[in-house]
């Protein structure tokens, strides 16, 4: 790669090469001193390395900021951000003890509670994290219009914060409800509100009343704790504001959940599930010995409150199960798993959404390995998708005609999971054996409905744009509508 002198053309170069092309340059510029915009971009493309996985290729990115000092505590938390995407915690924290350790600011609390999480025991991270909720438990990102009503999103506060810029994700989540709130900016005066810091209950009368609540405590798993329910019910009934997606219909979705609510569906075929708690009592080859007795190998064991695959494996044997047992934090799902090949040597993922009683289907995607997800921008996919195009055709013509695509018998197992799901809107992942059932992967309000912004071959536009449409149809009339 070849560097050129400005360093807005660095930066340029470094923002359009590959962690491939950046390892294999052999100096980067040490810089003395940057403008804020300047260090944005640095800092974004840092990020993007850190959270990709390119630890190697974002140390070097950091490195050329290593000798700026800091005029003040603006610039200086730009630099401790690269400094933590960068993996230099040791900077960054000399940063934070000489100008954040006596601020409340929100950016400084964010990257003690990260540098916490990193460095420190999980009692410091859990204690930096819900100190942060408190300060911040009710947030809002832009000044109200008069014209537009408020929405207010219900969350629960972090248990841990890993990512030191990740404000709206903590706050709004980035499934849906996060993703709406980002690209739709105008549609509502939307406010964020922890509903269990310890600052809650005071802080409710200090803010102004909703029009619409939407809980985004939607993860099933998480709504088996009766007090984190019970705080979220106290914030509903404060206001007696209409809420969607309330905690009762969600936690009927947990995974080991929905063989129960599901039970009598001839039409669709749900995995048999069963979580095993893990504490000091039970070592792990009890646990592997439990889940032995109740299913065959191989089985897909998986962590709670994770998504896109992480803590997630495919276990053939005993061997391969304790290893997945060793690193996995907390309990774990066993899953049976029903192996599936619509396409000779590929897996295959549906995704649709029930917004009210409409259904939208957004997505179709296949893969090599059994775990299939979008991520559409990662390499190995972009390569994948490129040398088999007819699967983003088949896409397209799966979302213009569900029932065409997926067959009678899987339409009526959809229509099955609406009528006995409550919630108001949700998303269902899902595959059709050969025999025409819908084999159910999972059907929740925790998903990403829209796909990431910026994908080389993103999902259907015309998908995604009826499905938002039918979203905000349901928040409006949810307004006009009395609660309860």
């Amino acid at each position: 790669m070849t560097i050129a002198k400005s360093l807005d053309d660095i930066l340029q170069h470094l923002e359009n090469a590959t962690p491939e092309e950046i390892l294999s340059t052999s100096t980067l510029p040490q810089i003395s001193s940057a403008t804020p915009k300047q260090l944005a971009r640095l800092r974004r493309r840092t990020r993007m390395l850190a959270n990709g996985g390119q630890q190697e290729a974002a140390a070097m990115l950091g490195s050329m900021v290593t000798g700026i000092v800091p005029g003040g505590p603006q610039q200086a938390l730009m630099l401790a951000q690269i400094a933590f995407y960068s993996g230099n915690d040791a900077r960054a924290y000399q940063l934070w003890e000489a100008f954040g350790a006596n601020l409340s600011a929100r950016g400084w609390m964010l990257l003690e509670a990260a540098l916490a999480f990193r460095g420190a025991t999980p009692e410091t991270a859990f204690a930096k994290a819900a100190a942060y909720a408190n300060e911040y438990t009710v947030s809002s990102f832009q000044k109200p219009a008069s014209d537009r009503p408020n929405l207010y999103v219900l969350k629960e506060q972090p248990a841990i914060i890993t990512d030191p810029q990740a404000i709206r994700p903590i706050h709004f989540g980035d499934n849906l409800i996060g993703q709406v709130t980002d690209r739709y900016p105008d549609r509502f005066n939307y406010v964020s509100l922890f509903v269990d810091s310890a600052s809650t209950e005071r802080k409710l009368s200090m803010v102004p009343p909703p029009d619409l609540l939407v809980s985004n405590v939607v993860n099933g798993e998480m709504l088996g704790d009766p007090r984190l329910v019970k705080a979220l019910e106290t914030v509903i009934g404060h206001w007696g504001k209409p809420c969607i997606n309330g905690p009762q219909a969600a936690s009927v979705t947990a995974r080991n959940k929905l063989p129960v609510l599901l039970d009598g569906c001839s039409d669709i075929i749900v995995p048999e599930t069963i979580f095993y708690k893990r504490d000091d009592t039970v070592a792990d080859d009890g646990i592997i010995s439990q889940i032995e007795q109740s299913f065959e190998y191989p089985v897909i064991l998986r962590s709670p409150f994770f998504r896109d695959g992480r803590y997630m494996a495919l276990c053939r044997n005993g061997e391969e199960a304790g290893r997945f047992l060793e690193q996995a934090p907390g309990g774990v799902f066993a899953i049976q798993y029903i192996e599936n090949h619509p396409r000779p040597g590929l897996f295959r993922k549906l995704r649709v959404a029930f917004v009210g009683q409409n259904l939208h289907p957004l997505r179709l995607d296949y893969g090599e390995d059994w775990k299939v997800h979008g991520h559409r921008n990662e390499p190995q996919r972009l390569a994948f998708l490129e040398s088999h195009p007819q699967l983003l055709e088949e896409e397209e013509a799966m979302c213009r005609d569900l029932g065409a695509y997926v067959g009678d018998t899987a339409m009526s197992g959809l229509q099955r999971i609406r009528e006995r799901v409550k919630l108001d809107y949700f998303g269902v992942d899902f595959d059709i054996a050969e025999d025409g059932r819908l084999i159910l992967f999972e059907a929740n309000a925790s998903m990403n409905l829209l796909g990431k912004k910026g994908m080389t071959y993103p999902h259907p536009k015309f998908a995604e744009e009826a499905m938002v449409e039918s979203f905000f149809a349901l928040l409006e009339s949810s307004i006009a509508a009395p609660a309860g």
